[in-house]
């Protein structure tokens, strides 16, 4: 049940003034009266009714009926939520316009040389995470390499199922490592990567302490797990240093030798030939970078 603060609460989120909002939830309780009446069940003074009536008048949501004295009525409160709501539309707009204005007038302050190498800590949480993952899935060009723990699973990858089938439809190779009760717990969101033979899985029984992706052989990204439950904020290691990259990179080839082949049981014969008769499904795959 919606109480008197809640709804002051939305109309608030809609552009009104909580006393605004109390004003015309007053009137809509009351229908059509003077100002002294309004002022005594709102609790607001009469000046200050009486100025906040007038701001609802301009912005279409109450009207003034002369008389002697003159009394006050909303208009409906389906037609009062419409306006608030296009009103905020609008501002939402010029929000965004401004926005992109900002980015196309804002260019770099240092331009990045091919030799220059980063090696950075970034701040992240479940958002930006995500985000994160998007731009990769957009900008890899040829393959991805990802080690993977059942937490990030659930929220980065099968969260994030369709740009990463995407992914994998424009040809990239991809390979990933998981932890055995990831696969167990995820075989259905798994099986739609297995039509294509650019996508390779594999899984090794022990708990996985990090995520570690590397994109193009260029990019590696570094992510280790909390022991402090329901932990938001992370820290995440972004780096394109070569002597960092063939480290992570020698990481990877070791767990991936040592991981055990991913077999889906009886749906695997059906995969199989799925594979062989779309000679195999795989789409405009670009050579791996030495």
């Amino acid at each position: 049940m919606q109480t008197i603060e809640t709804n002051i609460q939305t109309l608030t989120k809609l552009g009104l003034t909580p006393q605004e909002s109390k004003v015309f939830l007053t009137l809509l309780s009351v229908g059509k009266e003077k100002i002294t009446t309004i002022s005594t069940i709102s609790s607001i003074d009469r000046s200050n009714t009486h100025q906040i009536i007038k701001r609802l008048q301009e912005k279409g949501l109450a009207n003034e009926i002369l008389g002697k004295p003159n009394h006050y009525e909303p208009i409906p409160l389906k037609e009062a939520i419409l306006i608030l709501k296009n009103k905020k539309h609008e501002e939402y707009k010029e929000i965004e316009k401004q926005a992109n204005e900002l980015i196309k007038s804002c260019k770099p302050s240092i331009i990045t040389k091919p030799n220059d190498f980063e090696f950075k800590i970034v701040k992240r949480n479940k958002e930006t995470k995500q985000q994160e993952v998007l731009n990769a899935c957009k900008s890899v060009e040829c393959c991805f390499d990802l080690i993977i723990s059942q937490k990030d699973f659930h929220e980065t990858f099968v969260g994030l199922m369709s740009p990463q089938l995407e992914c994998v439809k424009r040809g990239i190779q991809y390979r990933v490592i998981i932890e055995e009760k990831t696969l167990n717990r995820f075989k259905r969101a798994i099986k739609p990567f297995l039509e294509y033979s650019n996508f390779q899985i594999k899984y090794i029984k022990e708990p996985l302490s990090a995520l570690l992706g590397i994109a193009d052989k260029k990019w590696a990204y570094i992510t280790l797990e909390t022991s402090i439950p329901n932990q938001k904020d992370f820290s995440q290691l972004i780096t394109n240093n070569p002597s960092c990259l063939e480290m992570f990179e020698n990481h990877f080839d070791k767990v991936w030798n040592e991981a055990k082949e991913y077999e889906l049981s009886d749906d695997h014969a059906i995969i199989s030939k799925k594979r062989t008769n779309n000679n195999p499904k795989i789409l405009n795959a670009s050579p791996v970078p030495s």
